[in-house]
């Protein structure tokens, strides 16, 4: 299991049929835990999220399956990750706290 870290970034998600937006509340280098969303997906979708981590930075772009519901949205294991995409991961994951997660 991939280390877990607090961040707090407002993201985009859609597929073909939902667009919704919400907060990343936790993040790992295999997925993460988006809260406060506008659109409920069910678990089996997969999504394309895209956020911005810092103010001012670009945006990344990651395709993650919908695993399960939370409290007020969701949680998403990435899929088809590239390499630049698993490398800025591993590095900007650090920068941010370690947190213990509900499961």
């Amino acid at each position: 299991m991939a280390p877990r870290f607090k961040l707090r970034a407002p993201t985009e998600y859609q597929n073909d049929s939902v667009h919704g937006s919400g907060m990343i509340w936790d993040i790992s280098a295999s997925g993460a835990r988006i809260e406060n969303v506008t659109s409920v997906v069910d678990p089996g979708a997969t999504i394309a999220l895209r956020s911005s981590f810092f103010p001012g930075s670009f945006d990344v772009q990651i395709k993650g399956d919908v695993v399960r519901h939370t409290r007020s949205g969701f949680a998403v294991q990435f899929v088809e990750l590239e390499a630049p995409q698993i490398d800025f991961l591993r590095t900007i994951l650090p920068v941010f706290p370690p947190t213990l997660v509900e499961t």
